[in-house]
């Protein structure tokens, strides 16, 4: 539940998604809740390896998953990048 803690995981998660995909996979991104965390991670991919603007992929989740809601602190971070 530490957005700062999953930002610096990021570089990680990103690359781990990124094989997975290459590798033929469906992936299935959750945590225990669905709101922050999987929201904030699924957020990062699209704009991080799918080149989508900010928002854009804050509107396309949303539309997709209106009950999540990515970290504030990181969705800033995608912003900064």
């Amino acid at each position: 539940y530490d957005p700062h803690d999953l930002i610096r995981r990021l570089p990680t998660v990103l690359e781990t998604l990124r094989e997975l995909q290459r590798d033929g996979h469906v992936v299935y991104v959750h945590c225990c809740e669905g709101v922050n965390r999987s929201p904030s991670v699924v957020l990062a991919y699209l704009v991080r390896v799918e080149g989508m603007d900010v928002d854009a992929a804050l509107a396309h989740q949303r539309a997709v998953d209106p009950i999540g809601r990515p970290y504030d602190e990181f969705v800033a971070h995608l912003r900064q990048l």
